[in-house]
C-alpha cells in the first residue's frame, strides 16, 4: 500500500513540473499522475506546449464565465421577494 501511494506521489510530481513546463495545469495533471502513473505521463508528453496567448485566453475565458455567474448571482439577489 505504502509502495503505491509512494509511486503515485511520484508520478503526480513528474507530471506536475512537464505540465509547469508546458504552461498546462499543474494541479490538475498531479491528480491525473497520482491516479493514472505512466498513461498520464505518456499523455501529457504527448500533448503539445500551450503559447503564453493561449494560456491567457483560457485564463480569460474561465474568469469571464465567474464574472457572468457573479453578475448573475447579484441580479437574483437585488430582486425583491
Amino acid at each position: 500500500m505504502f509502495l503505491l501511494i509512494l509511486m503515485g506521489v511520484i508520478f503526480g510530481s513528474l507530471c506536475a513540473y512537464v505540465a509547469g513546463e508546458k504552461r498546462r495545469r499543474r494541479g490538475t495533471w498531479f491528480i491525473a499522475g497520482f491516479f493514472l502513473s505512466f498513461l498520464a505521463l505518456i499523455a501529457l508528453v504527448a500533448i503539445p506546449a500551450l503559447t503564453e496567448e493561449e494560456r491567457q485566453q483560457r485564463e480569460e475565458q474561465k474568469h469571464g464565465k465567474a464574472d457572468e455567474e457573479l453578475e448573475e448571482w447579484r441580479r437574483k439577489m437585488k430582486k425583491p421577494l
